[in-house]
């Protein structure tokens, strides 16, 4: 393995440790410091931080890289590889269904924020359904492909053949041939996906700032919070680039363009990005978990200050003010 490559699977794990760290963070302080006004929004957040957490978890434990082209060919470098193949190959199924669903989160957000800016706030089993329903596609992809895991001592074949790597002393994993239903459906699902979902998060933030610039009604305390969520709103509809550059990454070697370890191993980095600003920005945006940031982790203390229930038309502003 040569020094490049190192490098960046170095920075993949800190990446992800970091992701570890601030996902589990967030679900405490979920349990522990969410505000009554924001409790619904807040089972948003939980899925996302969950989902997030499991899918930092996950690359730290198998620590991969892919080939793309006629087949899908993983290296695995992580702990994974004590297990052997299938245990790896079970970890990157995980991942790329923690990808899919990950984006799907960031997209309820967003429609959330939408439709309670003229309806009242849903109720907790309506935002669990929407949840359920929103995994569903996640999770079929996940049982469908962890069942594709063809021969390693074939793939390694294929691999030396193809590429002319040397795989002797590697574990691998993958699929002799992308075109079978099940493998091309996780492919299609994890990389078609994101331009359309990436236009209706524009779509919803261009419809929610056009909102709630048409409200007049506002208390000086939703003000503050209208500040605040242009601002939230402003960072997180960037977070899906980082899904579109690792997608491009990836299109970089199915299509023969470039067959480089590094770039072979910078899609799951860049796809690990996401899952670490997102919790940051919830961490950040939400005045009680950032006063509580603040005052434990980072002994500062921080004035209190109320958390405004004041209503406007039929929604409260407060339900939105999250990341």
């Amino acid at each position: 393995m040569n020094a490049a490559l190192t490098a960046v699977l170095l920075l993949n794990a800190i990446i992800n440790s970091i992701g570890v760290i601030v996902n589990g963070l967030l679900i405490y302080l979920i349990a522990r410091r969410t505000p009554k006004v924001i409790r619904i929004y807040s089972l948003f957040i939980l899925n996302n931080a969950i989902c997030d957490l499991l899918l930092c978890a996950f690359e730290l434990y198998v620590l991969q890289r892919m080939i793309p082209g006629t087949g899908l060919y993983f290296f695995y470098y992580g702990p994974c590889r004590l297990l052997g193949t299938t245990a790896c190959f079970i970890g990157s199924s995980i991942i790329f269904h923690c990808y899919i669903h990950s984006l799907y989160s960031i997209l309820l957000s967003f429609g959330y924020r939408y439709y309670v800016l003229s309806h009242s706030a849903p109720k907790v089993r309506s935002v669990l359904l929407v949840i359920l329903l929103s995994y569903a596609p996640s999770f079929f992809q996940l049982v469908t492909y962890i069942l594709t895991m063809d021969s390693e001592d074939e793939l390694k074949r294929k691999i030396t053949r193809e590429y002319g790597y040397d795989v002797s002393g590697e574990c691998v994993s993958g699929n002799l041939n992308i075109y079978t239903w099940k493998t091309m459906f996780m492919i299609l699902h994890v990389t078609t996906t994101i331009p359309p979902v990436y236009a209706t998060i524009m779509v919803l933030r261009r419809g929610i700032l056009k909102k709630l610039c048409a409200e007049t009604t506002m208390s000086e305390n939703t003000r503050q919070l209208h500040a605040q969520l242009l601002k939230t709103l402003m960072y997180q509809s960037c977070l899906p680039i980082f899904f579109a550059a690792a997608g491009s990454s990836y299109a970089l070697g199915q299509f023969n363009i470039i067959h480089s370890p590094v770039i072979e191993q910078c899609s799951f980095m860049l796809a690990s990005i996401a899952p670490v600003l997102t919790p940051l920005a919830s961490l950040y945006f939400i005045e009680p978990y950032r006063r509580w940031v603040k005052e434990v982790l980072l002994c500062r203390r921080e004035a209190a200050s109320v958390f405004p229930e004041t209503r406007t038309s039929k929604a409260t502003i407060s339900q939105y003010h999250t990341s």
